[in-house]
Formats: C-alpha cells, structure tokens, sequence
C-alpha cells in the first residue's frame, strides 16, 4: 500500500459521512488530515497552516467550492499547493469551463468516487514531496526517540524542541568571551601606549581619553571577527567530522 506519513491534507467536506471515509481511507496511508466543513475556516486554515493538498467540495455552506479555489489560487501563499474539486451537483461542462480559469484547480471528481481515483488524483501531484515527507517521517521518528538513518535525508530536529548545546559549544562559549576581552584590553592599552608616547609620557586626558577608549573599541571588535572567523572553521571540520562518523544524512 502506498505510505504518505506526514502527508498533510486539508479535506472541506459538509457531507459528514463522506468527510469522515476521506479522514479514514487517507489516515490509513499515513496522512496528517484536517477535514472542515465551512469554507472561511477552510481558507483560514488553508493560508496559516499551508497543507500539501486540499480538496474541497463545490457544496459548501455560505460560498461554494468553485469561490473557494478562486481565493486560494490568487492567494500567494497557497497559489501552489494543489486542489482538487469535488461535486455531486455540477455538469462535465461546468467543470470544463473551470478548467479554462487562471484559478483553476488540479483536478476535478464527481460524487460519488472510488476512493482510488481520488488516491490517484494526489499521487500524481505530491510525488515531488518524497524527500520531504521522507524527512517529516524521520522528525517523528526523533520525536519518539527513535534514530532515523534515511538515505540522503538530514536528520532535524522535531518542531518545538531546540537542540542542546555540545561540550563543543560551550567551550566555544567560554573562549569567544576571553578572545573578545582579551582583544579589548590589548586595544585599549595599545591607544593608550600610542597616546603616551606622543604625549610624552603625560596622562591620557581629554580627547585622548575618547581615544583611548576608541582602541579598545577597535580591539573588541577585531576580537569577535577573529573569533567568529575561527568558529566557522572548527563548526565546518566538525561537521566534516559528523558526516565521516555517520555517513551522508
């Protein structure tokens, strides 16, 4: 059987009995499945949440599948994401005429369907995503402590959850914070040696005090270029290291 774990599907469906078989049949492969019933809340979810599909009914209360696609395909942000248009009411012509739309949907089914049509209808539009889902799944596998080895795949972190910091990191931490101070003493003793020695061996007063102050400015920020500059370096052999201990992914 086909696997689309994490497939995330939006379904806007006022037929409860037909919402409830599309929320069955596509959680069985796997999908992450919303299903509505009312077309603002439908659009709502369509543009916060972005699904990998939608398929909306034409009968929907308060505006109709058709209004519904129009929306989401002048919309930027959900433009892209492939719909498929369901309907127990409309003509082979009204759907032809639809088709010609520069807001048209990806697909069009009359009611009633063979669940299989509708299966191959998504398929033919989300298998670009197998990377993807691929990756969604092995965030899921991490979030239950579980160690993903994918083929090709990053390992992520699941969403909500930051990484710890490595001994690595800390001791970067703790250095970049000594190389940032250090560099500033270094430069503020060394614009006030300069300052000295034109003024004769005299206290720094004045103006030359700011200047004074002006080298250890300089110095702190050479510092952290230095450091950042350094850190690029090791996190970049450490990862080259990662890779040659794990593998690729």
């Amino acid at each position: 059987m086909t696997s689309w774990a994490g497939l995330r599907v939006l379904v806007l469906e006022a037929d409860g009995r037909l919402a409830a078989e599309l929320r069955r049949e596509l959680g069985a492969l796997g999908c992450d499945v919303s299903v509505l019933d009312d077309a603002d809340a439908g659009l709502a979810h369509a543009r916060g949440e972005c699904p990998d599909v939608i398929v909306v009914s034409v009968e929907l209360p308060g505006a109709n599948g058709f209004a519904v696609c129009n929306k989401l395909k002048k919309d930027e942000r959900t433009r892209d994401i492939p719909l498929i248009l369901l309907s127990s009411e409309e003509s082979e012509e009204t759907f032809a005429q639809h088709r010609q739309l520069r807001t048209r949907a990806e697909a069009y089914l009359h009611k009633p369907f063979a669940f299989e049509q509708l299966r191959q209808e998504i398929e033919a539009r989300v298998a670009h995503l197998g990377r993807e889902l691929a990756a969604r799944q092995a965030e899921r596998r991490e979030g239950a402590g579980v160690p993903y080895r994918g083929a090709g795949v990053p390992a992520t972190v699941p969403t909500g959850h930051k990484s710890e910091p490595t001994a690595v990191d800390r001791t970067w931490s703790v250095v970049s914070v000594l190389v940032v101070v250090t560099a500033a003493l270094f430069g503020a003793r060394s614009g006030l040696f300069n300052e000295r020695l034109g003024s004769g061996g005299k206290d720094v007063v004045g103006v030359d005090a700011y200047l004074y102050l002006a080298g250890g400015a300089v110095g702190a920020v050479a510092g952290v270029v230095l450091v950042g500059f350094v850190w690029l370096i090791v996190r970049g052999y450490s990862s080259l290291l990662a890779r040659a201990r794990h593998g690729p992914g």
